[in-house]
């Protein structure tokens, strides 16, 4: 049985060309696998208090739009500011690592393709949530991907072959002395989007949370201190990894290597 599971989501378009004004998010949650179903017995609780029912899926475009389910909060910005902070407290409690790695389109090349957007930040996801697995006690991670379509999927699976491949120049000697990655990263499952994994809608959430971040260093949006968005960026700079400054040796082998928010190009 593995000891963490990691859920990826994508934020934003991965064609070079097309609105180069907002970047290209990968973001990876990783969480203990024992503490799966309490979060989800949490997130149905918050979807119960204001939709009557669970099947309900927490995507950052449809809470902004007011679409679907979000419905009820057109002409209503009280109920939405108190789900909003319900939201929030929620994150804030969600047992989630966050991995995030941006593509600022801006500054990309004529060369890149969309298929060197999507490998560049699966490949940075990928190695930061092994780097955390070789730094826990027993390190067995599997890897949860929401299908999308046969031409981007098989980038996941190409990339964590190269990271099993014996040539793979990321898996160095510090890796390999400690044990064997295969036995590290067990499996990968691709489900439908119907499986609506509360994981997968945090990820999902804290897209926004990365571009917004983004977007505020590189001066080109303003949020003040009472915004959601200004919160936001709060509750993703909580869950993004960080090492702890009484980190034991060998474990900081392992951690001095994530990098939990990684700009591509750098």
């Amino acid at each position: 049985m593995s000891n963490y599971c990691l859920y990826i989501d994508e934020s934003g378009t991965a064609t070079p060309d097309y609105e180069p004004e907002w970047p290209y998010v990968l973001v990876g949650c990783a969480i203990p696998t024992k503490k799966k179903e309490a979060l989800k017995a949490k997130a149905d609780a918050l979807k119960k208090k204001y939709f009557k029912k669970t099947n309900v899926v927490l995507h950052h475009s449809e809470i902004a739009s007011e679409g679907k389910e979000f419905k009820i909060f057109r002409g209503n910005p009280e109920l939405k500011a108190q789900f909003q902070e319900d939201l929030l407290e929620f994150l804030r409690a969600a047992p989630v690592v966050a991995f995030v790695a941006l593509v600022d389109k801006k500054n990309i090349t004529s060369t890149w393709k969309a298929e060197t957007l999507i490998r560049k930040t699966i490949r940075a996801v990928y190695f930061n949530y092994i780097a955390f697995l070789y730094s826990s006690g027993e390190p067995k991670g599997q890897i949860i991907i929401e299908a999308a379509t046969s031409d981007k999927d098989v980038h996941y699976l190409q990339e964590l072959s190269y990271f099993l491949a014996p040539s793979c120049k990321e898996i160095d000697e510090d890796f390999q002395e400690h044990c064997d990655i295969k036995d590290v990263v067990t499996s990968i499952t691709f489900v439908t989007k119907r499986n609506n994994d509360i994981e997968t809608q945090i990820a999902d959430i804290f897209g926004y949370a990365a571009t917004c971040l983004f977007r505020e260093e590189r001066k080109e949006a303003v949020f003040t201190k009472k915004s959601y968005e200004h919160a936001m960026i709060s509750v993703l700079k909580q869950k993004l990894f960080k090492l702890h400054p009484q980190t034991g040796p060998t474990k900081r082998k392992f951690f001095s290597k994530v990098q939990p928010f990684l700009y591509i190009p750098r």
